[in-house]
């Protein structure tokens, strides 16, 4: 078990931006099953079952995750997305004290972090790991 990542958009919505929000991203290829779409009071949440990325925590996709974003962002620029972990429910993410809207700033340094030689994928630090072991 791991941390996911989830992706949220903070304000009013009905079920026809669901419907929506399923177009989009599945005429675009980043997503088939929106078993894990849910529409709150507060928002909409999603997630595909990607594992989080983040400093510290190199475990997901981040050039999908960073797609699923850019998405968001595009279907509802005048609302704030969030990118956070599975940690916090969904109705505590969409509220403003928990969890950041993501920024040009925020991204940028998650790409940069991705690219550097600290980004590696996890997988790859234990596939070390694990030649260093046997040797």
């Amino acid at each position: 078990m791991g941390v996911d990542a989830q992706i949220g958009v903070r304000g009013t919505f009905t079920e026809d931006d669901i419907e929506k929000v399923k177009k989009y991203l599945s005429s675009r290829y980043l997503v088939e099953e929106f078993d894990w779409l849910k529409l709150y009071e507060k928002g909409i949440c999603f997630y595909d079952g990607t594992r989080f990325y983040g400093e510290g925590y190199e475990r997901g996709n981040w050039p999908h995750i960073y797609a699923l974003i850019r998405a968001f962002i595009s279907m509802f620029p005048n609302n704030e997305v969030i990118y956070y972990e599975d940690l916090y429910t969904d109705q505590d993410a969409l509220d403003s004290h928990y969890v950041e809207a993501q920024t040009e700033e925020s991204l940028q340094q998650i790409w940069s972090h991705f690219l550097s030689d600290k980004g590696t994928a996890y997988s790859d630090y234990w596939n070390e790991w694990n030649q260093r072991r046997e040797q």
